[in-house]
């Protein structure tokens, strides 16, 4: 019986082998095509390498969280105008860099939250600004049509 059991047992490696390669090949081979990327490696991995929303809109508060202090220079006045966007580009990497993630995986995860509110933040900052922008012109229309019209006997008692 113990003889059986060793003949299968060869038979699924025979077997196990061409389908799949022997291990050191195999090892090889993974190595090869993927890399392991962490934050204490210095490296970036491509899918992480991308825009973030929350980094763009949340800038500071997205900074504090990630304990990536650059989006502070948000506070500089006009300087601010062009470092949000910078802020989007680079604030992956940036939380990359600080190496709290174990793996690519983590890190999407713990980000998708911060792009889902920042993606849909501004949006409805979009949505604010052409309502603000209707109501200014309607209002402006109005006041040119009726509040200050001189020849409007409106104010003429």
């Amino acid at each position: 019986m113990n003889d059986r059991n060793q003949a299968s047992a060869q038979a699924a490696e025979k077997t196990r082998q061409s389908l799949y390669g022997s291990g050191a090949a195999e090892q090889k081979t993974e190595n090869t095509q993927y890399q392991t990327y962490t934050p204490a490696s210095g490296q970036v991995p491509p899918e992480v390498n991308k825009w973030n929303w929350g980094a763009f809109v949340f800038n500071m508060w997205w900074g504090i969280g990630n304990k990536t202090y650059l989006p502070l220079l948000c506070l500089i006045p006009l300087f601010n105008c062009v470092w949000v966007f910078i802020c989007g580009a680079m604030g992956n990497k940036w939380a990359w860099e600080k190496g709290r993630f174990t793996s690519v995986e983590d890190f999407k995860a713990k980000q998708e939250s911060w792009n889902r509110a920042g993606f849909v933040a501004f949006w409805v900052y979009i949505g604010l600004l052409v309502v603000y922008v209707i109501a200014a012109i309607a209002l402006a229309s109005w006041l040119s049509n009726y509040a200050y019209n001189p020849y409007n006997n409106y104010y003429n008692y």
